[in-house]
């Protein structure tokens, strides 16, 4: 069985939508990576970061890549700096924001990477989408279902899907 890998994109400066679609698109032009399928966008409210902030939007996607998730980290820093990113602090708005989930059922716990995501359990903005992509998904440390996870979360309010026109 094919372990896939799960990456959740996050935008909350400029045109949300299109900074999320620009980074699936340049995550799918890499080189053996392959964009299977990608969740809903949901908005949520910018936690943690400066008061007054925009909402953040997020993307899960489900992707298949036969490299290290050393690799994958070096790759998903270079598109966030193509996109803008200057700095990777996690208390501050950005254009694009890519994190590692789940790399199949790998367990990597080193400086600069740690997965699953060190924080996935506690944000619901991540676990919402990736439970749309895969409901049954365990976590790979505990065998405990994300469902479970997310159903003892008591975010307020809950990330929302992100409903869009496009405009001609």
């Amino acid at each position: 069985m094919k372990e896939y890998k799960y990456i959740l994109l996050g935008s909350n400066l400029g045109s949300r939508a299109d900074n999320l679609c620009e980074a699936a698109n340049l995550l799918g032009s890499m080189e053996n990576f392959e964009v299977v399928r990608t969740s809903a966008m949901y908005t949520s409210v910018a936690e943690g970061i400066q008061p007054g902030a925009p909402d953040f939007l997020n993307q899960a996607l489900e992707c298949s890549y036969p490299g290290s998730p050393q690799e994958l980290l070096e790759e998903t820093e270079k598109i966030e700096r193509l996109m803008g990113r200057i700095k990777k602090s996690g208390h501050a708005s950005r254009v694009i924001d890519i994190d590692i989930l789940l790399f199949g059922r790998e367990i990597v716990s080193e400086n600069e990477l740690t997965v699953p995501h060190p924080r996935l359990t506690e944000r619901a903005f991540a676990l919402i989408p990736l439970l749309e992509l895969n409901c049954r998904m365990l976590n790979p440390m505990t065998n405990e279902p994300y469902q479970e996870c997310l159903n003892r979360l008591d975010t307020k309010p809950m990330p929302e899907r992100y409903e869009f026109t496009v405009q001609s």
